[in-house]
């Protein structure tokens, strides 16, 4: 005759499955953690890689005399003119808004090239300002030299992050020097946490243009 099992080994086997149980469930949820803080990180990672390796690029190639900013509390925006092979000019522009997007209070930074019909190297300045997401479609450059005036209004406009947190440029005309802080910050998915990456860039211009 078979015997079955008593009720101290159904009690024991019972414990020893919750504890199974419980384990893998917070092995499961810590997963998800680190996956999301990982998720977020390479997300603001990826943004500062993109944007560093663009504002070098470009930076490099102009004149810090012609380097304009805008300074808008710690979301600055700088726009600056480039030689193309061509000979022609083209102005590049790193624009942050002044959005601040929940649940970080994060904002927008966006990449637009402007290409002018005249072909002269000035100082630029561009509206509207303060720069927002609604009204960054409607931006326009104006360029001004000592004997030329021009508007800009064709543009290429390309999202570099949502996740800007501070955009900041110092311009130091006798140093040659254009310093950039930036910081991007991201809420971790699943948690109340929060990922930040900063980084500090300092680029000389050529400063060849006539």
């Amino acid at each position: 005759m078979k015997k079955g099992m008593t009720l101290i080994e159904v009690l024991f086997a019972t414990a020893i499955f919750s504890f199974v149980s419980i384990t893998l469930f917070a092995l499961f949820k810590l997963g998800q953690v680190y996956w999301g803080r990982g998720m977020s990180y390479n997300m603001i990672q990826n943004d500062m890689k993109k944007t560093s390796t663009l504002l070098e690029k470009y930076l490099k190639q102009s004149d810090i005399r012609y380097v304009y900013h805008y300074n808008a509390g710690n979301r600055d925006s700088i726009v600056f003119p480039v030689l193309r092979e061509d000979g022609m000019f083209e102005y590049i522009g790193f624009f942050s808004t002044t959005d601040e997007v929940a649940p970080d209070n994060t904002g927008f930074l966006y990449f637009i090239t402007f290409r002018p019909a005249q072909n002269f190297a000035g100082s630029p300045s561009f509206t509207p300002t303060p720069i927002t997401r609604s009204n960054i479609s409607n931006l326009s450059l104006t360029i001004s030299s000592s004997t030329s005036r021009t508007t800009i209004s064709q543009k290429n406009i390309i999202l570099l992050s949502d996740n800007i947190s501070v955009f900041d440029v110092e311009k130091r005309d006798n140093d040659n020097l254009v310093i950039i802080r930036m910081s991007f910050l991201k809420r971790t998915i699943g948690e109340g946490t929060n990922q930040v990456v900063g980084a500090s860039l300092f680029v000389t211009p050529m400063n060849n243009f006539q």
